[in-house]
């Protein structure tokens, strides 16, 4: 039966779809598809913010993770996050670019008569783009383990190929360093 769901949206089976089909009630057919809509449209919203907040919390959580994965004592605790205080808004700034230039790139490839031209241009400054964010993230990762201890190193590059890992599993790009 219908009970109520996610912010008060009517929960429904599909045999109760079918059987309003079947009676031929479309008003109800068509209120209920709107009801579906809906809470497509709320879920959509609320993974956007999801997506914001992630966006926005990430080199926190990221930081606080490596703190305790590193044991960082309070002064290299202080170091860390004023090399990731500066790196990250580089590293921003690079990857904002990154997306515009992805686009960019599809966008010529796909016209109906591409030039090679500009196809290749497209991907060259793309390409140039990507090995900048990698030299920026090594000049990272260098700077951290300038400030750790010969056994935090280790458990640092640890961590790094870790992250490497995740970012293979969720079909992000290896990195080279």
């Amino acid at each position: 039966g219908a009970g109520n769901g996610v912010n008060g949206a009517v929960n429904i089976g599909w045999d109760q779809v079918t059987r309003l089909q079947k009676n031929n009630a479309w008003f109800a057919y068509a209120s209920l598809y709107a009801t579906f809509f809906n809470y497509s449209l709320q879920r959509i919203e609320l993974l956007e913010q999801l997506r914001a907040y992630w966006k926005a919390e990430r080199p926190e959580i990221m930081m606080d993770n490596l703190i305790k994965a590193l044991n960082l004592t309070d002064e290299q605790q202080t170091k860390v996050k004023a090399i990731s205080d500066q790196e990250t808004a580089k590293i921003g700034v690079l990857r904002g670019q990154i997306r515009p230039a992805h686009d960019a790139l599809d966008a010529v490839a796909q016209a109906e008569k591409p030039d090679p031209a500009t196809v290749g241009r497209a991907y060259l400054n793309l390409k140039a783009m990507e090995e900048a964010l990698q030299a920026e993230s090594a000049k990272f990762q260098d700077a951290v383990a300038d400030v750790l201890t010969k056994e935090q190193k280790a458990e640092f590059e640890t961590y790094l190929s870790g992250a490497r890992d995740n970012r293979m599993r969720w079909g992000g790009p290896p990195r080279t360093n």
